[in-house]
């Protein structure tokens, strides 16, 4: 009843569309409405949260044309029973066509939550795009191999333009081509696209509006111009931007421009004036009546931020009459950041500058990269790297770090833009001005923080971030070795989310990878260090010691080499050394440093990969009884032996370890010396990243997956 009530309202809306009626408002007020109704309205999908194994067949809705080999599976049955919506399967693709019905014997798996703060949500990024599951295979059968005409000629006709653009360009010029034509960003240079990030222009890596009108509404000019009448040019315009719009994916930007431009040239048609703002807010309502959850999307906010921008904000400052440009940019990055900040904890200031360099170019970039697709003239393509350099050229400006603001600072800076728009309409720039730095300065600046350690959850590995009331942070131990790239999909995120700009101390236990590699990438991707502590005693000849140290070097980082008795004192917060001794010699997990952590009357003792050997050694020193103890080795059945838990007696323990790792951590005889001495047991599995924090002067434990305790 209430989806039908919905779209007997916007049929209302789209028969007197055309029009010259300025009520965008109560359409974008209808758009947040039919989304929230839906959301609590919507009946449950047939979706399973756990692994499926077994016969999994589907049709194939697409195929990868990138660097990465993928089929996109609707219609998915596993052992003949049916699930909705899509699945990604990452295997062999050669002979596969969209439309082809298969069967892959695996196991698929739904997207799991963010396993840590500031970790991208992939769960709620591909649930926005009904896709729920994804898998590998090996093999894979065709059961019926009738293919998808359409479907199949845009996939030929992407695949044939990606390897034209890799033929004639360098890798990292095909690579943002693709990106910018063809919505395939799988050929993208990791680095060069940090450096987009950074520098706050990584928008033009995306498929956005400004392609689709542009593309659209040129051509529809020109077919008008040859004679045609504004019927025929506009249903040809259809025909081309429509195969368009699927063969980059359904972007919801480029949603929003296709449905923008179909509703410009109707209103063309009809002669009717054109409100691109009451468009949009259509596009928003049909978007959303599609998928709710695209409220909760970091490409739909960006998308329908910047028009909101371009319609609300900016004429605000026509009246200046000077600057109009300038304005416009400043429009949109002042609306734009607060959604930044949300989803990405970083901008650059500087990028309202560096837009008047790349925004202008963009259109001459479009145009000679799609000339250089559809003719044989190959002077296009130096056109385009010629651009792309002088790109690359000015990306030279930092990123500032903020962390995520919370709800209140971003209600907060939404009525300062609104006060800041209603005194530029009064002319009262002076005031304006004042108000709109103190919006800037709320939203940027991280709120004062207590006392706070967090083991991260990284899979099989360690990583624990210290934070002081004093404003330094130390990080003992980064890496995993079931988690990809951890340190730039986990660690980092989490650093940025938090608003910790650079940590003061980084300690490493010892150098298995599974507490070095993130390290690793950090050191790589120039996040700010100030020392590194080893144990004094490693091993030179180890291949972990002489790459972090060798890297540690080229960025003119001191190494503190670190043995019994070395402390860090930060007020009421030390971090003490008490094994090894200075020339200890063991097999390097028995050589891990081990610290104890004391601030007021809590203390936490981290004992990286200690076990039975080291604990003996470990043991004959005089201990005291401790609040938190960090499991030795991920939970290892020679870790914390009883002879160290009958003498530290620790009330709380943290285990980090992969979820059904294959070393069966945490150990059945671990857990069970645990139990039997009541001590409250915290695994990252279960719980995904665990803290401990300061609040109102009492520690509390949270954890990112279970409620708070």
């Amino acid at each position: 009843m209430a989806f039908c009530l919905i779209q007997i309202l916007i049929g209302q809306k789209v028969c007197g569309f055309f029009f010259c009626l300025k009520r965008y408002l109560n359409y974008f007020i209808t758009g947040l409405l039919i989304g929230i109704l839906l959301i609590v309205l919507e009946n449950q999908n047939v979706i399973s949260d756990t692994a499926l194994s077994g016969e999994i067949t589907g049709v194939v809705a697409e195929v990868g044309a990138g660097k990465t080999e993928v089929i996109k599976l609707r219609s998915l049955s596993v052992d003949n029973r049916q699930y909705d919506g899509y699945a990604l399967f990452y295997g062999p693709t050669e002979g596969i066509l969209p439309g082809y019905r298969v069967c892959i014997h695996t196991k698929m798996k739904a997207y799991d939550i963010p396993r840590n703060p500031g970790q991208f949500d992939l769960k709620q990024y591909y649930g926005c795009r009904n896709i729920y599951y994804s898998g590998f295979y090996e093999n894979i059968e065709v059961i019926d191999s009738t293919d998808h005409k359409l479907l199949t000629a845009i996939y030929r006709q992407k695949s044939a333009w990606i390897n034209k653009c890799r033929q004639y360009l360098t890798e990292e010029d095909s690579g943002i081509l693709c990106a910018v034509l063809l919505g395939e960003k799988s050929f993208l240079d990791d680095k060069l696209k940090e450096q987009y990030q950074k520098n706050g222009v990584a928008h033009i890596l995306a498929i956005s509006g400004l392609h689709i009108s542009m593309l659209g509404g040129t051509f529809y000019r020109l077919l008008k111009r040859l004679g045609l009448t504004f019927a025929p040019a506009g249903l040809l315009s259809f025909v081309v931007m429509i195969p368009y719009c699927i063969m980059i994916g359904n972007a919801v930007a480029a949603l929003r421009a296709v449905m923008m431009l179909i509703l410009f040239i109707g209103a063309d048609i009809k002669g009717r004036s054109y409100d691109f703002l009451s468009s949009a807010s259509l596009a928003g309502i049909l978007i959303l009546t599609e998928n709710p959850y695209y409220l909760w999307d970091s490409g739909f906010l960006l998308s329908f931020g910047a028009i909101f921008a371009i319609g609300c904000v900016y004429p605000c400052f026509k009246m200046c009459g000077w600057g109009q440009t300038l304005w416009l940019g400043i429009s949109v990055w002042l609306v734009l950041l607060p959604i930044q900040l949300w989803f990405f904890y970083e901008t650059s200031p500087f990028s309202i500058l560096l837009n008047f360099v790349v925004i202008p170019l963009m259109p001459l970039l479009v145009a000679c990269g799609f000339l250089g697709l559809l003719t044989p003239a190959h002077m296009f393509f130096r056109l385009c790297h010629m651009i792309l350099s002088f790109y690359q050229s000015n990306l030279i400006f930092p990123s500032y770090i903020t962390g995520k603001p919370d709800f209140v600072q971003v209600f907060v800076y939404v009525m300062i833009l609104c006060c800041f728009c209603a005194l530029i309409c009064r002319k009262k720039y002076l005031y304006s001005s004042f108000c709109m730095l103190i919006g800037i300065f709320l939203i940027c600046i991280s709120p004062a923080k207590g006392f706070q350690i967090t083991f991260l959850d990284v899979g099989q590995g360690d990583c624990i971030v210290i934070s002081s009331p004093y404003g330094h942070h130390y990080m003992i131990d980064g890496g995993s070795t079931d988690v990809s790239q951890v340190g730039k999909y986990r660690i980092l995120p989490y650093l940025k989310s938090q608003g910790i700009k650079k940590l003061d101390y980084v300690m490493i236990t010892h150098f298995d990878e599974d507490h070095y590699n993130g390290i690793l990438e950090m050191l790589e991707s120039d996040y700010e260090m100030e020392h590194l502590v080893i144990y004094q005693n490693t091993d030179k000849a180890d291949s972990g010691y002489q790459v972090i140290c060798t890297e540690a070097k080229n960025r003119r980082i001191p190494v503190l080499l670190f043995s019994r008795n070395d402390i860090l004192k930060d007020k009421e917060l030390t971090l003490q050394c008490i094994f090894p001794a200075k020339n200890y010699s063991a097999e390097k997990n028995q050589q891990s440093l081990v610290f104890l952590l004391k601030y007021q009357s809590f203390s936490c003792m981290l004992t990286g990969d200690l076990e039975k050997d080291g604990e003996q050694d470990f043991c004959h020193l005089p201990l005291e009884d401790i609040t938190m103890l960090k499991v030795g080795h991920h939970g290892s059945k020679n870790a914390s032996n009883d002879e160290l838990l009958d003498m530290i007696r620790p009330e709380y323990a943290v285990i980090s370890c992969g979820m059904d790792n294959r070393y069966g951590h945490p150990h059945k005889e671990l857990i069970e010396r645990l139990n039997k001495r009541k001590i409250n047991i915290y695994q990252t599995p279960e719980s995904g990243a665990i803290w401990i924090k300061e609040i109102r002067h009492r520690m509390v434990i949270e954890t990112q997956i279970s409620e708070r305790l």
